[in-house]
């Protein structure tokens, strides 16, 4: 498995050596997170290469306030054109993995939770055609869902559809934890956001600083297809728990 961590393309951006506090040794890529879309219009695609030299990167395709099944056309169009120039973004960089929010609204009941789903299995297949066509495959994060329903659909509409975990998510959100989740889609589950909270807000703590149980998700990696771990913290965080860090995940580390 390898250990990549996140970085706001922004940050790439501003930053001279935006990963010189890493350790190569344990983090062997990084996760861009492609948060602001405007950036990508004006980004140097050279100085981002020169940037991240030497490590694996994934993306984290645009999210905020995003709906690719909304009811709204001009709100469906737009997250479709926003997610899909962060597939061109990857075509760009070389990067063959993006992670995307579903962007399901869990109060959605009935007939209307039912057209969200019709809408989005549609939007679902054509972005993803989209990524195959710039040799891109989108991974699919929980986020505020909380049961298995939406993912068992998923499923039954696309057997081939590629999960991304995150962990801190299934904490604060869901009825399920991240081992949960691995258990009961093994196969279809090959990407794992790591970072730790108290359970009842999303606050990106590092792995080790809230209440998850990391000694559990631990032991089940090792049999998942899960090939990469990404530490969704700040670079200070990462700085100030590396050794505790390291310690919990590094005999995972292939």
């Amino acid at each position: 498995m390898k250990f990549l961590i996140t970085r706001k393309l922004g940050d790439i951006i501003s930053n001279e050596d935006p990963f010189s506090f890493i350790d190569r040794n344990f983090i062997s890529g990084a996760e861009i997170m492609l948060s602001k879309p405007q950036l990508m219009d004006q980004v140097d695609l050279d100085d981002i290469r020169k940037k991240c030299k030497g490590l694996k990167l994934t993306a984290h395709l645009p999210f905020y306030d995003l709906n690719l099944a909304s009811v709204d056309s001009f709100i469906r169009d737009y997250s479709m054109q926003v997610m899909v120039k962060g597939l061109k973004f990857c075509e760009d960089m070389k990067i063959e993995r993006a992670v995307a929010h579903l962007g399901f609204n869990v109060k959605l009941a009935g007939k209307a939770a039912a057209k969200w789903k019709e809408k989005f299995f549609v939007q679902k297949k054509e972005l993803e055609s989209k990524a195959f066509s710039n040799g891109v495959k989108v991974v699919w994060e929980n986020t505020y869902e909380e049961n298995f329903e939406l993912f068992d659909e998923m499923l039954e509409n696309d057997p081939d559809t590629l999960f991304c975990i995150d962990a801190g998510h299934c904490s604060c959100f869901a009825d399920f934890s991240a081992v949960d989740f691995i258990e009961r889609y093994r196969k279809n589950t090959v990407h794992l956001h790591l970072h730790d909270n108290n359970g009842r807000e999303d606050s990106h703590l590092a792995p080790g600083a809230g209440k998850i149980n990391f000694k559990e998700i631990k032991r089940v990696l090792d049999d998942s297809n899960i090939g990469n771990a990404v530490l969704e913290i700040e670079p200070e965080k990462y700085i100030n728990n590396r050794d505790i860090i390291q310690k919990m995940f590094k005999a995972e580390e292939k």
